[in-house]
């Protein structure tokens, strides 16, 4: 697949030398199923609206260890019940009107009403204004997580006017994603020129952005397959490559090219659908200990190369109560047959669905398929293009899957969606719930302890002992933690990998 955008090829970074409009071009496999800020939930909405909307607090570079203001600055009461926001100067939307409580307010408000998929991340949170320079975000128990949780790009900041006027309500029924897919309506240096949702996306200055002037006039993000984006880069048709693979990379000239390493927040995992009547044998608790102990997980990191870890949870290693082992994880196929015999498998075939979005994940998949196929598992591989795989998963219409979680934001909190859902919150739900599941109800006293903690070492301790209970009962199986990196022409200047949304394009020079 050669470089793919609207009229953008071959380009790349020669356009910033001496040229009067100066475009930065970027590879990246599209992971991506809204452009609307308060429903992106994938790298590449989270990577563009970062560049295109303005949140309240945010991170400096790569650096997550510190929450810094943005257009506003934040202070947290004693019991960390009671977050206050006060605005920071003046900040002005791409149609050049002034950023203001109300806007913030309301774009906290649609994000908890339509029902998203990130809007979890302000549930139980009542956001109110207290006059024209602040605001609170009041929980009902400690939320210690609550300012990093404000550095998400679900929490951009819209423009509450247009986007009413364009169909946007406080209601499921909302109507403006159309609109916010086309047209973007913040604060950020840049906004939208075109986009193309499964091809590419341009971007171009915000004409009122209140902050630094950006080095490039465009950006211009385009979807390559990642097996291409190495003859993209070398090529000259992308000045940063962002899914080339370790293999890869060792091989690109040292003097031309440089890898920009970041803090990874990724975890890849086995995920298990836990609706029997969808899933079949898969959402059998004994079939899924069969697999934990059937696979050769330290196959998976020679493959993936130098740097990739193997956390024993879910919770990467950059983040507190991540673990490194767990006895329910370990390559045993002997204890995989006992499992085995007990779940009642009759040998039929298991589907495991995965798409291509980073390198080596059809090769991964080919190594579980061969793994649990020597203890009796027959695995039928399904690749899908991200989308489908993601739309499959939503939908609860798998049995296996090859699944990445991003966190949304750098605290153990954020994985909480990993445990069984709580009919008296969620409604009810089709699977793994409080109630109605021998392992969901194991889980829940480690799940509450984890919740109530209050200083950080009691928090460290019971977010450990959760993932390793999730371990031994739950649907996941951890797989591997990679490395965080892109490639970049060796010209560029300050290029920053930040383990939440990736490239901050308006930080790039040349």
């Amino acid at each position: 697949m050669c470089c793919v955008s609207l009229g953008a090829c071959g380009n790349g970074g020669n356009s910033a030398k001496g040229g009067a409009s100066k475009t930065l071009t970027i590879d990246q496999t599209f992971a991506l199923s809204s452009m609307d800020p308060q429903r992106a939930f994938e790298a590449t909405g989270y990577e563009v609206n970062h560049s295109v909307y303005e949140t309240a607090l945010t991170y400096k570079g790569s650096d997550l260890t510190k929450i810094e203001p943005s257009v506003t600055t934040y202070k947290m009461n004693d019991d960390n019940t009671v977050l206050t926001l006060t605005m920071n100067g003046e900040h002005k939307f791409s149609d050049g009107k002034t950023v203001t409580v109300d806007d913030i307010v309301y774009s906290y408000q649609r994000l908890q009403a339509i029902k998203g998929n990130p809007s979890y991340l302000l549930d139980g949170i009542t956001v109110k204004k207290v006059d024209d320079k602040s605001l609170t975000l009041t929980a009902k128990s400690s939320m210690p997580q609550m300012p990093s949780i404000l550095v998400a790009p679900p929490l951009s900041i819209v423009e509450k006017s247009v986007v009413e006027k364009n169909g946007g309500k406080l209601s499921p029924e909302d109507g403006a994603e159309k609109y916010l897919t086309d047209n973007s309506v913040g604060s950020g240096p840049y906004m939208y020129d075109k986009v193309a949702t499964d091809s590419s996306i341009i971007l171009k200055r915000n004409p009122y952005y209140t902050g630094d002037k950006p080095y490039y006039d465009r950006i211009v993000l385009n979807n390559v397959a990642a097996t291409s984006q190495k003859m993209n880069l070398e090529g000259g048709n992308a000045d940063i490559a962002e899914n080339i693979s370790q293999d890869e990379s060792s091989k690109m000239d040292s003097n031309s090219f440089a890898k920009v390493s970041g803090m990874s927040l990724s975890t890849w995992f086995l995920s298990f659908n836990t609706y029997a009547p969808n899933a079949g044998i898969a959402a059998n608790t004994d079939f899924v200990s069969a697999m934990k102990h059937a696979i050769d997980y330290d196959k998976i990191l020679e493959l993936i190369g130098p740097d990739t870890q193997r956390p024993a949870g879910l919770i990467p290693f950059s983040i507190s109560g991540a673990i490194k082992s767990d006895p329910n994880l370990t390559y045993d196929p002997a204890k995989a047959k006992e499992y085995l015999a007990k779940s009642g498998y009759d040998g039929s075939e298991v589907k495991l669905i995965y798409s291509d979005e980073t390198a080596h994940l059809s090769e991964v998949a080919q190594l579980v398929q061969s793994d649990v196929k020597k203890v009796g598992i027959n695995i039928k591989l399904d690749p899908q293009t991200p989308a489908n795989r993601l739309s499959q998963s939503r939908e609860n219409k798998t049995q296996i899957s090859i699944s990445n979680w991003g966190a949304d934001y750098p605290d153990p909190a954020n994985y909480v969606s990993f445990l069984p859902a709580d009919p008296a919150k969620d409604g009810e739900t089709k699977g793994w719930s409080y109630g109605k599941s021998d392992t969901a109800d194991a889980i829940k006293p480690y799940a509450e302890a984890a919740e109530n903690a209050k200083d950080e070492d009691s928090r460290i301790k019971a977010y450990e002992d959760l993932q390793h209970k999730l371990d031994e009962v739950g649907p996941y199986i951890p797989l591997y933690q990679p490395s965080s990196f892109v490639m970049i022409k060796s010209s560029l200047k300050n290029v920053t990998n930040n383990g939440i949304w990736g490239i901050d394009y308006a930080a790039v020079s040349a």
